[in-house]
């Protein structure tokens, strides 16, 4: 699933839309599906982008984080650029980080560091000792950096060996990191084989002192893909086994279990079958909301949990839900062929969009729908599979604008790939030498501006009200 979730964030040539004068079909209280209601098409262009920019450094599919006077374009563990919003100039990138000085003079953090994500107060980045040349015990530390001028808020030296690799979840203080790699290495006595402890862990850590409150192992697929999520209370994840979805909450302070509770699925689901992946396990997420978490099991659909009991307060049948945003009071979602947004206290569904073409149903970490409260911004895809069960692609990329609070459409974008590949010459025969695939996308919303990251290009559109 996750190898087809990857392929399947690329966009698509958007060559139809409902109308600007059709309102959206009536679809309150029971999230059924629309029946025969077909929507009415026409071309629609996007406005001019506001900047558009080739990215400094070659990503293949990175996150985008929307701050008030930064873009931050980063894949983990590469390198990470901050953009400034509102021309798309370069502010600053990992390899031009300064740590705080030392009597040896500043220096620039190293290739090793890592930018694990937004914080609060900040971007949160991972650090060895040895990639800054710092005079605390060439210790590894957390630090919080300012995402508009690139500079160091705060540092804390990590009072435990923990390996960082992916941010998880944050609230307050306290980060949630998915963290991997050796724990232990024993000497063999002669003629015995090398012993290697290698560990997966969920950490929990104080981003001030740089203490690690708790670990404990991770589960299956928790270093890639579905989000999780964190409030006052603790962390949240889901499991996923063979027998189904288990949604579970641990302790902010111990990681011990609080409670754990069955996330249903829809027997009548038509999920198609290249989307449960080859261990036949379904894919989710989770997230939190106030006092609700918000959880999606790709077979059943979106279902809200008390944060303090688990228990179900309502759910909406949507197959191949991905990871919800919330906006307000209306929780948002998409399906392959529709947009939904529902009520976040009562489940009622306010509006619900189909698409003339079909959605990228992705379900990792970064999103494929980006919302505000005033548009909401949903990536399409190229995938789907013929009657012989093969994937086709007709190698397009696009993006889907609406207005939140209606799911009125705004404007969409068509465009053709960009080459992965500079054009090479090609053996006599065999064909042309350039190759071209269906550049991978990423996107952020921030007020009324969609940023979007395709054919290593960021670009920057602005949605005038309609």
């Amino acid at each position: 699933l996750a190898a087809v979730a990857g392929v399947v964030a690329a966009g698509s040539v958007v060559t139809a839309l409902l109308r600007d004068d059709e309102e959206p079909a009536d679809a309150k209280g029971d999230g059924r599906p629309l029946g025969n209601a077909v929507p009415t098409v026409e071309l629609t262009d996007p406005p001019e982008p506001l900047w558009s920019k080739e990215s400094p450094s070659r990503f293949v599919m990175p996150s985008l984080h929307a701050f008030e006077k930064t873009l931050l374009v980063h894949e983990p563990s590469l390198t990470s650029v901050a953009l400034d919003t509102a021309a798309g100039t370069v502010r600053w990138s990992t390899g031009l980080l300064e740590a705080n000085g030392t009597s040896e003079g500043k220096r620039p953090l190293g290739l090793d560091s890592k930018v694990l994500g937004p914080v609060e107060g900040g971007v949160l980045i991972y650090a060895t000792g040895a990639s800054t040349g710092l005079r605390t015990g060439r210790k590894d530390h957390l630090a919080v950096f300012d995402p508009a001028t690139g500079r160091e808020r705060s540092r804390a030296v990590l009072q435990q060996s923990v390996s960082p690799h992916r941010l998880l979840a944050t609230h307050g203080d306290t980060v949630y990191c998915f963290s991997s790699g050796l724990a232990d290495f024993a000497l063999p006595s002669p003629g015995e084989t090398p012993s290697f402890d290698y560990r997966e862990e969920i950490v929990a850590l104080s981003v001030r002192t740089g203490k690690v409150h708790w670990r404990k192992p991770a589960a299956a697929g928790t270093g890639y893909g579905p989000r999780h999520a964190a409030d006052r209370l603790g962390f949240y994840y889901c499991e996923n086994t063979d027998e189904g979805l288990t949604l579970h909450a641990v302790d902010a302070a111990d990681g011990k279990a609080r409670w754990s509770v069955k996330v249903p699925a829809d027997p009548d689901s038509n999920l198609p079958p290249y989307m449960q992946g080859g261990s036949g396990r379904l894919g989710s997420s989770v997230v939190a909301a106030g006092d609700v978490l918000l959880a999606v099991n790709l077979k059943g659909g979106l279902t809200a949990h008390d944060a303090e009991t688990g228990e179900r307060r309502w759910s909406v049948p949507v197959t191949a839900a991905t990871a919800p945003g919330v906006v307000g009071d209306l929780v948002l979602t998409n399906d392959p062929t529709q947009v939904h947004a529902v009520d976040l206290a009562t489940g009622e569904v306010r509006w619900r969009i189909t698409s003339p073409l079909g959605l990228s149903p992705m379900l990792d970490d970064d999103p494929v729908l980006a919302a505000s409260e005033d548009i909401t911004a949903v990536l399409f895809s190229p995938m789907h599979m013929d009657a012989q069960g093969d994937f086709r692609t007709d190698g397009k990329a696009g993006v889907l604008v609406l207005r939140t609070s209606d799911g009125r459409q705004q404007w969409a974008l068509r465009e053709d790939p960009a080459p992965v590949a500079d054009p090479s010459p090609s053996p006599s025969g065999i064909g042309g030498g350039t190759r071209t695939e269906p550049g991978l996308a990423s996107l952020a919303v921030r007020d009324r501006t969609v940023f979007l990251f395709s054919g290593n290009r960021v670009r920057a559109f602005r949605a005038e009200e309609k």
